[in-house]
């Protein structure tokens, strides 16, 4: 059975929310919306106005393409992916620029050092 388009969007809302590690009641307080009515987002019972939806992204802080669409920049749904992208937008702007470089000297270094193939 295909679920239908607001049970995909609410889906996306709901994955978003625990991966920041919310409940329902704080993301439904970050929103200004009811739980009840979150709850309704969030199990595809209720479509959420432009406005809902711009406060979903504001709080979650992600794109309005991710939970209408489902994509993410590089086209994929990897919820480790929206994990790391969450995490890193709620960095704060001042101190972005020294986690960039941290995470760059990270990426770095693991490529100098490949995890081995355990595939034997």
């Amino acid at each position: 059975m295909i679920m239908d388009y607001d049970a995909q969007v609410g889906s996306r809302i709901r994955t978003a929310r625990e991966l920041m590690g919310l409940s329902r009641e704080a993301f439904a307080e970050l929103c200004d919306v009811s739980d009840s009515f979150l709850a309704g987002v969030e199990l595809g019972k209720t479509s959420p106005t432009v406005r809902m939806l711009n406060k979903i992204c504001l709080a979650s802080k992600l794109s309005a393409d991710y939970i209408v669409t489902g994509t993410t920049p590089d086209d994929t749904d990897d919820k480790q992916y929206i994990a790391f992208f969450a995490v890193i937008k709620t960095i704060e702007p001042e101190r972005l620029q020294c986690c960039t470089e941290v995470f760059t000297s990270l990426i770095k270094e693991f490529t100098k050092h490949p995890i081995a193939n355990d595939s034997k």
